[in-house]
């Protein structure tokens, strides 16, 4: 009647009619919020969220008035609801999704501690947002979010720290430099990356060594032997495809060839001069596979020679001594016929 009367809602408010009557007399909440009712008297009085928004409340006074997110959600949406200052956790609880949020202009950070990373996957955040807006890695792996998502945002540190395994971090596209720069130790990656690939990556010899890596290994990851020289013994070599040639252009001695157990024919087939290996291998070693010429070249058919001089000498003065001998017993045989006149 009142409102038929013409009647406006300040003016009734003013005359102490509450916001329940007003609404049973066919008040709208814009006429009420014209009339100076507060969004508090409007919840109490029975008007319904919808009528609110189409009343023009704005979100903080929605808040200012003990309106709970939950009681807005499917009518204020996220944006207004962030411009009226309700907090993530409020949101959360009132039900709005990850992807209501993002809509509504939520960082990541804003929601971070409050929505997972799994929620915030499915709400359409990207790996970018995620880490500026400070998750982890560890969350992100938590949240379902693999290391090729992540790939170009979060460096394969943080994804150590973060429980990534090798196999997640190689299906993901990180490369073994970035393994190198992540602080990967070689053996973590050993059933992954193979040898090579951890050489373009930058490890060292020494680091595969480290991490269990064979000779059989390095070889066919390309590695020469001289980068393997003074880390790998002619042990380790040994059971492996580089061959004695390969060795002996790595940089190993004789006395380490030797040493890993190649016998003087592999040595021999590998190059190895006889200069090298006389004082390491014993005669009965080298015996049949590395002849006296080679040990002493042109010294042996020098001594031959002489032993032929010699030898020559010796029958010539043999032959001398036998005519010695024989003018000898000549002079006897006179001496005893003379002897033998005078008696």
């Amino acid at each position: 009647e009142m409102k038929d009367g013409g009647y406006e809602a300040g003016e009734l408010s003013d005359g102490g009619w509450e916001a329940g009557e007003m609404r049973d007399g066919g008040y709208e909440a814009g006429e009420m919020r014209d009339g100076g009712f507060d969004a508090g008297e409007m919840k109490d009085g029975g008007y319904e969220a919808g009528e609110m928004h189409d009343g023009g409340y704005e979100a903080e006074e929605m808040r200012d008035g003990g309106w709970d997110a939950d009681e807005l959600h499917g009518v204020y949406d996220a944006g207004e609801m962030k411009e009226g200052g309700y907090t993530a956790q409020e949101m959360y609880d009132g039900g709005y999704t990850a992807e209501e949020m993002r809509d509504g202009g939520w960082d990541a950070s804003e929601l971070h501690g409050v929505y997972s990373a799994e929620e915030m996957k499915e709400g359409g955040y990207s790996a970018v947002e995620m880490h500026d807006g400070g998750y982890s890695a560890e969350e992100m792996r938590e949240g379902g979010w693999d290391a090729g998502e992540l790939h170009g945002v979060y460096d394969a540190g943080e994804m150590k720290e973060g429980g990534y395994e090798p196999q997640d971090m190689y299906d993901g596209g990180y490369d073994a430099s970035e393994m190198y720069d992540g602080g990967w130790e070689a053996g973590e990656l050993r059933d992954v990356y193979d040898a090579g690939e951890l050489r373009e990556g930058g490890y060292s010899a020494a680091d595969l060594f480290a991490g269990l890596f064979t000779a059989m290994m390095m070889f066919g990851g390309g590695w020469l032997a001289l980068a393997l020289h003074g880390i790998f013994s002619a042990l380790d070599m040994k059971d492996s495809d580089y061959s004695p040639a390969d060795m002996r252009d790595g940089g190993y001695a004789a006395d380490e060839m030797h040493e890993g157990g190649y016998s003087a024919q592999e040595v021999k087939d590998g190059g190895y001069e006889p200069n090298e290996v006389e004082d390491v291998y014993e005669p009965d070693e080298v015996e049949g596979i590395y002849t006296m010429e080679d040990f002493y070249p042109g010294r042996v058919d020098e001594a031959i020679g002489q032993v032929e001089n010699f030898s020559a000498s010796l029958t010539t003065g043999l032959g001398r001594i036998a005519e010695m001998i024989s003018a000898s017993q000549a002079v006897r045989s006179d001496i005893e016929a003379a002897s033998d006149e005078v008696k």
